[in-house]
């Protein structure tokens, strides 16, 4: 297993337990959320755990079972900078709902730790997949 995806299966890990505020450990001080509906810049502070709180009650309603990264490819753009493609699969409780398999990009900063997300940009609108595939 690579480094990144490494780091990537830990953040899955992470954003399907218990812990999901220990997300936070994998987010720059600041970063930049986008997708197909626009972008929002947000501080990795006690609102970003707050919003993280709503992501794992909404993960927990939808039935939310595991995510596991299919593949990653990176680009170094600089020392400091790696801008990475995940391929996720998510799965489902639900009957008959299938799994999910979305693409993301993320922006690495690199330091002397793990790396930090500065951004990510969603490929999709998760609502509208989560509805075709049968999980809403």
């Amino acid at each position: 297993m690579t480094a990144l995806q490494d780091f990537f299966a830990r953040y899955a890990r992470t954003s399907t337990s218990e812990a999901y505020e220990d997300l936070t450990s994998f987010y720059a001080p600041s970063f930049i959320a986008a997708g197909p509906n626009g972008n929002e810049v947000y501080k990795n502070d006690e609102r970003f755990v707050e919003w993280l709180a709503q992501v794992h009650q909404f993960n927990r309603k939808t039935g939310l079972v595991d995510m596991q990264v299919l593949n990653t490819t990176g680009d170094s753009i600089s020392k400091s900078y790696t801008m990475v493609k995940v391929t996720w699969s998510a799965s489902y409780r639900k009957e008959g709902a299938q799994n999910i398999v979305f693409d993301m990009h993320y922006l690495l900063y690199h330091r002397a730790t793990d790396p930090q997300i500065v951004m990510y940009i969603s490929h999709e609108d998760q609502e509208t997949v989560m509805k075709e595939k049968g999980v809403l």
